[in-house]
């Protein structure tokens, strides 16, 4: 799920994911630079801004720049004490 920040939430599908952005694949087009959320899986919500957005066939690819990210409590949780654990390097 995209929401267009304010309000309008519109369908979409993860086509690739990497440290610093998002590709979307969604029914219509969002104008570069808009602000986003959204929701992925396991209740892991990104917010950023939209970098592009090209006609994929009867679709547009929309990349998203990750501005920031929110982990559910108890996920945030275990990426804390994994930290704590792991060796200085």
């Amino acid at each position: 799920m995209v929401e267009i920040v304010p309000g309008r939430v519109l369908a979409a599908s993860i086509r690739d994911v990497s440290r610093t952005g998002l590709r979307l694949e969604l029914h219509q087009a969002i104008e570069r630079g808009v602000n986003v959320k959204v929701v992925l899986p396991r209740d892991v919500v990104v917010f950023g801004q939209v970098r592009y957005s090209k006609p994929a066939g009867d679709r547009f690819h929309i990349g998203i720049q990750i501005d920031t990210m929110q982990l559910p409590e108890e996920q945030a949780a275990k990426q804390v004490q994994a930290k704590r654990i792991a060796p200085n390097r």
